[in-house]
């Protein structure tokens, strides 16, 4: 087995991200992510830094 317990979509890593409590479960699990998911959350307006 690789190790990992969950494959995070982008909207749980922004559930996250964001301090929803619905991920406080997962908080201390081993999770990965999709490049897929990487890119998504790197085009994210949320994430951006504010000019």
């Amino acid at each position: 087995m690789s190790g990992i317990d969950f494959l995070a979509d982008t909207n749980a890593i922004l559930y996250f991200l964001s301090g929803n409590e619905c991920m406080k479960p997962f908080v201390s699990s081993r999770f990965a992510f999709s490049v897929i998911s990487e890119m998504e959350l790197l085009s994210s307006q949320k994430l951006r830094k504010k000019r």
